[in-house]
């Protein structure tokens, strides 16, 4: 698996001693673990996971920088961007609360196809999120 997992993610780069074994760094393993974690515990595809991995990989964005850079400018920027994540976490609940009480009335096919919705989401949304990061939007 390690060595499949080689040959897709550029994340996982072991040096390899006199002897010829392959020695993991810190930061080889903290890939492995995010790897194994999108793979098994999120139950995303390989193509899936690289998304994700190189999504994380990425440097911080202009605008989280600029917050981070400039103290002035923090507090309004962080007020707006905390009114926005309350806002989606109060729609949030407010789904859940709706989707609780009416998820006895779904079958299997209906969870298959919430699953695979999910999944296309998520890719839908890595794609964006490296569109968005390689226009310097």
């Amino acid at each position: 698996v390690l060595r499949f997992w080689e040959s897709e993610f550029d994340q996982i780069s072991p040096s390899l001693d006199s002897v010829g074994d392959k020695i993991y760094s810190t930061e080889d393993l903290e890939a492995i673990k995010n790897i194994k974690s999108l793979l098994f515990d999120e139950k995303l595809n390989i193509q899936e996971a690289k998304y994700e991995m190189e999504r994380m990989s990425l440097p911080a964005t202009p605008v989280i920088e600029e917050i981070n850079s400039s103290t002035n400018s923090v507090t309004s920027q962080l007020s707006s961007l905390e009114m926005m994540k309350k806002a989606l976490g109060d729609d949030l609940k407010r789904e859940s609360e709706v989707t609780v009480k009416s998820i006895k009335s779904f079958n299997d096919n209906d969870v298959i196809q919430l699953i695979h919705a999910r999944k296309k989401v998520l890719k839908v949304s890595s794609r964006i999120e490296s569109i968005i990061s390689q226009n310097n939007w």
